[in-house]
């Protein structure tokens, strides 16, 4: 297996909680209490919590910190899609950080709906709840007025925007989707196809841009015609490459911006007699569990799923707001192959 770092976390100069736990050489418990609860904890405890703590340039001022200071010690995390694998690891990093912290999770599955998410914020404003991670869509601008003002702990992970009035979570999507491309281009494949996500997702856009950049610097010209959208499933990944290749059966590679709609391209270019990867090389976007153990095994870009939960639960909440942007790897495996 080979992996091409494309990017490191360029805002991150916080060590977590666990290097202060390891440093002092007690539990990440006890430094939470130092910092919740300082009286609670024995003097020589306290005294080396702190200074490894000021070794280690590490700040309680995070998203669980805020939250163990109020009243219900809940905080509301919304979800896309819940039965997704990749939202189902970034949500392991999330209870980790939360059980380190004592802290309960209310976990909505959204749909990007803004009816839920706006009844999720109001768990919040109600003080049902301390503070909500958004791993979908929407801004906490459009769930309501002026939410962005009024001090609420709220963190906008994955699919987040550059001008995050909130601290943000996620990776360089545009560089990713760029990565791949440039690696499909690499093996001599000039007729890629793309099998995006919704036409109007922030994360489908700068996948996009990543395309057509490196189609760009390749001296190729971008046709819109080798793009089919579709939601981010199996089932859409089926149906959009049965379009696709329909109207481009010259494609020779694809670029998939999930690995759910890898595995139904893949399904779909088997129905049609094509293999995988000596007549269509087909690369996806996630590096969910599954992948590896494909037939071929998936190429694929990797998300630092849980890393990214952790994260969002350690942001930063002071203004101005933060933006942390995270590894992304390429992973290749033996989807993809030279053009013959």
């Amino acid at each position: 297996m080979v992996r091409a770092l494309l990017r490191g976390d360029r805002k991150q100069n916080m060590s977590d909680i666990r290097a202060v736990s390891k440093l002092a050489g007690v539990s990440v418990a006890t430094v939470s209490r130092a910092f919740t609860h300082p009286e609670k904890v024995a003097k020589p405890t306290l005294e080396k919590v702190l200074s490894a703590a000021s070794q280690l340039s590490y700040k309680p001022n995070s998203m669980a910190q805020l939250f163990r200071t109020k009243q219900t010690n809940t905080i509301v995390v919304m979800a896309p899609d819940l039965a997704n694998a990749f939202y189902s690891k970034v949500l392991e990093g999330v209870e980790s950080v939360a059980s380190e912290n004592g802290l309960s999770i209310f976990l909505a599955n959204s749909h990007d709906r803004l009816e839920i998410e706006r009844s999720c914020l109001d768990m919040v404003l109600s003080r049902r709840a301390d503070g909500l991670i958004q791993l979908g869509a929407h801004r906490i601008e459009e769930l309501a007025d002026g939410a962005a003002t009024k001090g609420i702990a709220f963190v906008h992970a994955v699919e987040f925007s550059a001008d995050s009035l909130v601290p943000a979570v996620g990776i360089d999507n545009e560089l990713a989707g760029e990565t791949m491309v440039q690696y499909l281009l690499s093996l001599g494949h000039r007729k890629i196809g793309v099998i995006a996500g919704g036409r109007e997702s922030k994360i489908t856009r700068s996948r996009l841009n990543g395309y057509r950049s490196a189609l760009n610097a390749a001296g190729i010209a971008f046709d819109p015609s080798k793009v089919e959208y579709a939601d981010y499933s199996i089932k859409g990944g089926i149906a959009a490459t049965r379009a696709l290749l329909e109207r481009c059966p010259d494609i020779t590679a694809l670029f998939c911006m999930s690995d759910d709609l890898a595995i139904g391209a893949m399904a779909a270019a088997t129905e049609q007699g094509l293999s995988v990867p000596n007549d269509l090389s087909v690369s996806g976007f996630d590096n969910i569990e599954v992948g590896e153990y494909l037939n071929p095994p998936l190429t694929t870009i990797t998300q630092p799923a849980r890393r990214m939960g952790r994260r969002a639960m350690l942001s930063d909440t002071p203004s101005p707001a933060r933006t942390h942007i995270l590894d992304a790897e390429l992973i290749v495996r033996k989807s993809v192959a030279p053009l013959a």
